[in-house]
């Protein structure tokens, strides 16, 4: 019975803390809005970067904490997802006006349109040091 109780505060500290992170980024996505193109680039590529400097990191500790996977798939993916991924859209608009067709007389406006949250089952409470 003691452990049944363990389980059900645990699971209402991990309810507490998911609903503190999506309200985080509730306002953070507010913020986000209000930003321009120069300063979005300047995040994106700050993102790229800290996922490229801590590639092997992030790779081990994804093995290490899911049991699964192969730390030097691990590797690749991450550098491709920080490197080749950013090179393919550090130079796309993603603020305001990002197509001024005046030939048929209209514009297209980016905007952000949703949070998203990902919750990834883990067993090593070092993983939210980088979340």
């Amino acid at each position: 019975m003691a452990k049944e109780v363990n389980n059900e505060e645990e699971e209402q500290k991990v309810k507490k803390m998911i609903d503190k992170l999506i309200e985080r980024a509730k306002v953070a996505s507010q913020k986000y809005m209000e930003l321009d193109q120069e300063k979005v680039d300047n995040i994106t590529k700050k993102m790229a970067m800290a996922g490229l400097e801590n590639h092997m990191k992030l790779a081990k500790m994804a093995v290490e904490e899911t049991k699964r996977g192969i730390y030097e798939d691990k590797i690749t993916k991450n550098m491709f997802a920080s490197e080749y991924i950013y090179h393919s859209i550090k130079y796309d608009k993603t603020v305001g006006v990002i197509n001024d067709n005046e030939e048929e007389g209209y514009e297209e406006i980016a905007e952000p349109i949703r949070n998203y949250c990902r919750c990834y089952a883990c067993y090593e409470s070092n993983f939210y040091n980088y979340v």
